[in-house]
């Protein structure tokens, strides 16, 4: 999520399929990194050694039964596997939000591989924000 100033050029459109909600890490840990590098990072448990091949393959089912194995119940894993997996196999399509302080972040993950990062996933996202300055 690049800050980037608009200035005086025409605002280009974006026509997303759908918005989804982030939130950077436990009490907003990741948002200062995230805004710096312009990435979106993710939880949920993903950079664990069994969970990112996992999340990487596409393997649904094993990555809520590594949940499951992990002490989550049926519905937590399942909640859990369905917001990794948006996350993971977001094209592009997606627009992503937060709020830091009074101040909207938004930004759209790149072609970009995930990358595994120290307690979750990172992908980078071209971006903007807007609120108060």
């Amino acid at each position: 999520m690049s800050i980037k100033s608009p200035g005086k050029r025409k605002p280009t459109a974006i026509r997303p399929a759908r918005a989804r909600y982030i939130k950077l890490g436990t009490a907003g840990e990741w948002e200062a990194e995230c805004i710096e590098k312009g990435i979106i990072r993710f939880g949920f448990g993903s950079a664990r050694p069994e969970r990112f091949p996992l999340c990487c393959a596409g393997k649904w089912d094993q990555l809520t039964q590594s949940f499951i194995a992990g002490g989550r119940t049926r519905g937590t894993a399942t909640r859990f596997t369905n917001e990794t997996r948006h996350f993971f196999e977001d094209d592009g399509s997606t627009l992503w939000i937060t709020f830091v302080g009074e101040r909207l972040y938004w930004g759209l993950l790149t072609a970009d591989p995930p990358k595994r990062h120290s307690d979750g996933a990172a992908m980078a996202a071209s971006g903007n924000s807007c609120g108060r300055t």
